[in-house]
């Protein structure tokens, strides 16, 4: 009855008109709506006690924030602040089906995005987490990014955590976990010496660059595993139990590299993917052991053959057991591959 559509008014409770009102029109900028609410942030972050410390508080703060906020619609400002960051922390190689053409990994797969919606002010460094679940349990907006190649959907295989929301409105979310992977492997033709390679693909499965756009973590490239020689005590990129001792399979290199492509679904609309290459090397002493060396000493004792007298019966059986040897290693030498 105030003659707009949103009014709020500051005024006593008891009094029966409002003495002072200030309208929203519809059509207002998303920067005055903005401003209004870190003002309303403000009001509950920089109380003080008397002790003169800033008192946060973290239910306040979490309904200030999410007042108003849709959390289907991606932040309006995220590709001028480069979009959404991707990075993976390998742990280890869980296994790797050559058969099956499935390669598993440990990791830890990170998002990092700018979200000026939940920007608030602070004076003692603290910051939010919000619960980033699936559509519809989620708190604010998370990102449409997708394993293209996944043998599993990697909501499935990943850990549910919850995201850190710093003051300056950036969100990073880290989360542990599997990643099952459909490899198109390479370098198999070189077994058992050799690197086998694999590609991760990454990209958003409903939203075009135009709305989300995608790349590497900036603060490590969007690639960090941990290296035999590398010391993990002094690293604060991964944790002293990453990697392993003894392995079969042992990650050597991994580098990441965003590309760009087009649907035909929408020929004028780039959709932007990160890909990671994966090269794995194998334990060669293992099949050195078990493979590469009995073939040679089964070889060489096929010329002993020749030294026989071939009056002699044990020379024709010698011979054949040889070669059934050979056939028996050459089994033992599919299952391995």
């Amino acid at each position: 009855g105030h003659g707009c559509k949103n009014c709020t008014c500051s005024g006593s409770a008891e009094n029966s008109a409002c003495p002072t009102c200030s309208c929203i029109d519809d059509k207002s900028s998303f920067n005055t709506a903005h401003a209004r609410t870190l003002a309303s942030v403000d009001d509950f972050v920089n109380r003080k006690e008397k002790s003169g410390r800033p008192v946060v508080e973290a239910l306040t703060l979490r309904e200030a924030l999410l007042q108003g906020y849709d959390r289907h619609t991606p932040p309006p400002l995220i590709n001028n602040e480069g979009g959404v960051q991707v990075g993976i922390n390998f742990f280890k190689v869980v296994n790797m089906d050559l058969k099956s053409s499935i390669l598993t990994l440990s990791v830890w797969f990170r998002l990092k995005w700018f979200d000026n919606r939940l920007q608030y002010n602070t004076s003692d460094g603290a910051y939010m987490s919000m619960t980033l679940g699936d559509e519809e349990t989620s708190e604010i907006w998370r990102p449409d990014v997708t394993l293209y190649n996944s043998e599993e959907p990697i909501d499935l295989t990943l850990s549910p955590q919850r995201a850190r929301v710093e003051p300056s409105g950036w969100v990073f979310w880290s989360r542990p976990g599997l990643l099952k992977v459909l490899c198109k492997f390479k370098g198999l033709r070189v077994f058992p010496t050799g690197k086998v390679l694999c590609q991760l693909e990454f990209g958003s499965w409903t939203l075009s660059g135009n709305l989300q756009d995608i790349g590497l973590r900036k603060e490590d490239g969007g690639v960090y595993f941990a290296e035999p020689e590398h010391d993990l005590h002094t690293s604060q990129s991964t944790s002293s139990s990453a990697g392993s001792t003894y392995q079969d399979y042992v990650i050597e290199d991994a580098v990441g590299a965003k590309i760009q492509m087009t649907d035909t679904c929408c020929p004028n609309e780039s959709w932007p993917r990160v890909v990671f290459t994966v090269a794995i090397a194998r334990a060669i002493h293992f099949y050195v052991a078990k493979l590469i060396l009995p073939q040679f000493l089964l070889a060489s004792l096929s010329l002993a053959t020749y030294f026989l007298s071939p009056v002699s019966g044990e020379r024709l059986g010698f011979g054949i057991t040889l070669v059934l040897a050979v056939i028996a290693s050459d089994i033992v030498a599919a299952d391995l591959s």
